[in-house]
């Protein structure tokens, strides 16, 4: 059965391969719109300076990174992006990437052929859930929307802490909401309550050309069959971090309502149109409030942690 999963999750993200590219995907996910990013997310901060969560890479290399390092690792990898970037910012000398879907790699390969930077990025297909690492060999590694994609994370977590060597560095953005997206009951009541409210004209869902009348939680044998590794074991995640690594500062950005309140409408919100950008506005304020209020808590979060070996 694990194997028949690996060959599905794999099967999904070469057919998919593009879904987290945001030049060349709709904007159907909500953090595809640059509108979400700027009126109803968390900020980063560096002193005084003021940066958005999209910005997330650069925040880490200003705030926690001064001198380039050695050598880092990136796991969940996609098309090479993240890798591209850290080159450029000088954020490592070299890096190490893994993904499971093939097709991703070779375009990660190909990239880093026409960036000329080949020989300082090392890309390998694998399934990431029996990946064995040499020890002490990274300065930093990175979880991008990534680790909520293991099933087993008791083994990527023990791989990570022994392949980091001393006061390194673990950055991750990630979904730690509900596993495979069983939203509680009162995460769903609140969705539904506030799409009603919504104006028809901006429920018109990209996905399937219809108005979108009412939000469902996904069957696990959903799940299973479209893409087994979708948020597999995501609730358990701050727990595993929070044994194995020194958390050194976690900025949650929300997701509870928005994610799948906003999913495959977020199109339709117009940047010229002001009363668009109230509703945006006031809906990223309902969900902040309910989120400080212990009502609800973050889906989504950025975490910067040490070793603790």
């Amino acid at each position: 059965m694990e194997n028949d999963n690996i060959i599905k999750a794999a099967q999904y993200w070469d057919k998919n391969v593009h879904i987290r590219d945001k030049a060349s995907t709709q904007m159907i996910n909500w953090l595809n719109s640059p509108l979400v990013g700027k009126y109803c997310l968390n900020k980063l901060k560096v002193g005084d300076k003021i940066m958005s969560v999209f910005q997330w890479l650069p925040w880490v290399k200003e705030k926690y990174i001064p001198e380039v390092l050695d050598y880092g690792l990136s796991f969940g990898c996609g098309d090479g992006t993240l890798e591209r970037q850290g080159l450029s910012m000088n954020i490592c000398k070299e890096f190490d990437a893994f993904d499971i879907s093939k097709r991703s790699i070779s375009i990660a390969v190909e990239e880093a052929k026409k960036k000329g930077v080949s020989n300082r990025l090392h890309y390998q297909a694998a399934d990431i859930n029996h990946i064995k690492l040499e020890t002490d060999k990274y300065n930093i590694v990175f979880f991008n929307s990534a680790m909520h994609h293991f099933h087993n994370l008791e083994h990527v977590i023990k791989e990570t802490q022994k392949s980091l060597g001393k006061n390194g560095l673990l950055v991750a953005n990630e979904f730690i909401g509900p596993s495979q997206f069983q939203w509680t009951e009162k995460q769903l009541q609140i969705m539904n309550e506030l799409l009603q409210l919504l104006p028809l004209r901006l429920r018109y869902e990209v996905t399937t050309g219809r108005t979108k009348l009412t939000i469902d939680k996904p069957t696990v044998e959903h799940m299973n069959t479209n893409d087994p590794s979708e948020a597999i074991r995501s609730a358990e995640i701050i727990t595993f971090l929070e044994n194995s690594f020194e958390i050194i500062e976690r900025v949650d950005f929300g997701g509870t309502i928005l994610h799948y309140l906003l999913h495959g409408i977020i199109d339709n919100f117009d940047a010229s149109r002001e009363d668009d950008i109230d509703i945006l506005k006031m809906l990223g304020y309902i969900e902040d409030i309910l989120i400080r209020e212990s009502v609800l808590s973050s889906d989504f979060t950025i975490i910067v942690a040490r070793n603790k070996k």
